[in-house]
């Protein structure tokens, strides 16, 4: 594989935690890495701080979108969220 990408599932309550973050290093730990992880994230990791030194993994968070999850309403443009 040359990569492997998690989509946050989430976005509020008591499973956040467990759902975007945990579930997604779990299911990554045991395998061979593959040379890039992209973790699609719900705004968490503007809560936390990361030591990102000795990672090879990037989150990208595009924004609050117009998908069936997100609503009609969403103001963010989907086709820009790879600028994150």
């Amino acid at each position: 594989m040359d990569a492997i990408i998690h989509n946050a599932g989430v976005y509020t309550g008591a499973r956040v935690m467990a759902v975007n973050i945990l579930a997604p290093y779990l299911l990554t730990a045991p395998i061979d890495r593959p040379q890039r992880l992209i973790y699609f994230s719900s705004s968490e990791h503007y809560r936390r701080h990361a030591d990102l030194a000795r990672t090879d993994s990037n989150a990208v968070d595009p924004g609050w979108v117009p998908t069936r999850m997100g609503g009609a309403g969403a103001p963010d443009d989907l086709r820009l969220g790879h600028l994150t």
